[in-house]
């Protein structure tokens, strides 16, 4: 017995689907593409850990940011690597502060990178009171209201490059100014009632910090150089006068002449982390370390 053969008549619809199917894969793959574009990240690149605190708590998942000077490096002295200088190749953005590395490297990093736009984040914060300390103590991230301002500069410039996202950055943004409000406000509170408002530092990091909260740095590091003889002298004399009995240091230099100080008056060595990546908690546990060390 022969089977007979079964044909199928396509239906219209098919036909017209099937003479479209070139059209239907394109719009399919241009769809593909832009939503690839949609979800890019935009590439940012800083210069220390806060700044890369900051750009992540406004950009969120919608930034990629690349760090230059690592976790225990000094900003005065760090010299990037080449796998550094490629993978910031074709970022967007740089975030600058002003730290000693940065004029040293951003010239050839902007050579090798024409397309980059830089913002000196530094500059751009502070008050007309603390411009002319830059050139020597770049540090201005350590007062909180000056990382307000920050924070709204990153803003602003994140919403220039990627409007589609521009309520994410805004509202990003006013939530962490809100929490630098608040920090600003605690430290205020809890330094207030100090006697003691002297402080003697192993780096001029924390003039900016000093300045916002009536405090008085002394720095054994003076212009980039060890401390002198006489000048150590001196330091320790205005130590013993005012009754300090705690000298802060700092992870990323050499502590050795703190050290010999404290060991002179009879202090507490006490480690404060100018460049630690969470801004917020560091700030704290910098307040909470310097109400110790003054109280003592």
């Amino acid at each position: 017995m022969k089977l007979k053969g079964i044909v199928r008549i396509a239906s219209p619809k098919s036909i017209i689907l099937m003479r479209n199917l070139p059209f239907i894969i394109l719009c399919g793959v241009i769809f593909y593409c832009q939503s690839l574009q949609a979800n890019e990240k935009l590439s940012v690149v800083v210069s220390i850990m806060p700044q890369k605190y900051f750009v992540e708590q406004v950009g969120g998942d919608k930034v990629d940011v690349k760090l230059m000077v690592g976790p225990g490096h000094s900003p005065a002295t760090y010299e990037p690597t080449l796998k550094q200088i490629a993978e910031i190749e074709d970022s967007q953005l740089y975030f600058s502060i002003g730290v000693p590395f940065e004029r040293a490297w951003l010239s050839t990093i902007q050579r090798n990178n024409p397309g980059l736009r830089v913002i000196n984040m530094g500059s751009h914060s502070v008050n007309e009171t603390q411009q002319h300390h830059l050139e020597h103590d770049p540090h201005v991230w350590l007062n909180p209201n000056n990382a307000m301002h920050m924070t709204k500069l990153i803003a602003d410039e994140l919403i220039a490059l990627d409007g589609n996202h521009a309520e994410h950055f805004q509202q990003a943004a006013e939530v962490f100014i809100s929490k630098l409000v608040k920090l600003d406000t605690d430290i205020e509170s809890q330094l207030s009632h100090l006697s003691k408002r002297d402080l003697i530092v192993a780096h001029p990091a924390w003039s900016v910090y000093a300045e916002q909260y009536n405090l008085t740095q002394h720095s054994i590091e003076q212009h980039g150089k060890e401390i002198q003889a006489a000048s150590m002298t001196d330091l320790i004399e205005l130590a013993r006068e005012k009754q300090i009995k705690a000298v802060f240091s700092q992870p990323q230099f050499n502590n050795k002449a703190a050290k010999i100080i404290a060991a002179e008056i009879g202090a507490v060595v006490i480690s404060l982390d100018p460049l630690a990546y969470h801004y917020l908690d560091n700030m704290r546990e910098v307040t909470a370390a310097i109400v110790s060390g003054l109280s003592q």
